[in-house]
């Protein structure tokens, strides 16, 4: 291990950014997806969808690669 102690998690001490151009990238495509997705759906079946709560979870899984 370099210059980690042993039990020590591995982001204490370090600066992570908190806004990146991935991730405003990723939350600008997935943004214009969501809102086409759930314009459509309203349209066509009268009925929509919360996507604040898929779009976390597609996020989440695309930051992590």
């Amino acid at each position: 291990m370099s210059e980690q102690a042993a039990g020590t998690p591995q982001g204490v001490g370090t600066a992570v950014p908190q806004l990146t151009l991935r991730a405003v990238l990723l939350s600008i495509a997935l943004a214009m997806i969501l809102a086409a997705a759930n314009t459509y759906l309203g349209l066509f079946a009268g009925m929509t969808i919360a996507s604040a709560i898929p779009a976390a979870v597609v996020s989440m899984a695309v930051l992590r690669l």
